[in-house]
């Protein structure tokens, strides 16, 4: 009965792991939520079984799909914290390539400079070797 009795904790949002928690992200919350809607489903089917059958069918399983419920809470957390990490990841890919474009069109408008400038040398050169001949 004590595997039930964490079960219940489990589905009845008690204070293990599986607890909704304020997470930092609004993803993380609701990806716990899911878990828990899981956990309370699994564990209503649980409470069926033991009102059917007693704890002996359920008492061997139940430690199992704690740790897979525990392991997906976990593993839903992590893909959030990915998913975070690759908004990150696209804004600053973004801020680069506008630097990067911003730089090129500098670029290009210095080599314009440059070359309005050789060409204006080499006219003014020109002109000061025609007056000289």
């Amino acid at each position: 009965m004590a595997d039930q009795a964490t079960f219940v904790g489990v589905g009845s949002g008690g204070s293990d792991s599986m607890s909704t928690g304020s997470g930092e992200g609004a993803g993380q919350g609701v990806m716990t939520e899911r878990v828990q809607a899981l956990a309370s489903s699994v564990y209503r089917e649980f409470a069926q079984v033991v009102n059917q059958y007693g704890e002996g069918p359920v008492a061997s399983i139940m430690p199992i799909v704690i740790t897979v419920l525990e392991s997906l809470d976990g593993a839903l957390s992590d893909l959030g914290d990915s998913q975070r990490a690759l908004e990150e990841a696209t804004e600053d890919n973004e801020q680069l390539h506008a630097q990067y474009d911003k730089e090129k069109q500098m670029r290009r408008e210095e080599q314009i400079k440059r070359m309005r400038n050789e060409d204006q040398g080499e006219d003014e050169r020109r002109e000061l070797k025609q007056q000289i001949e």
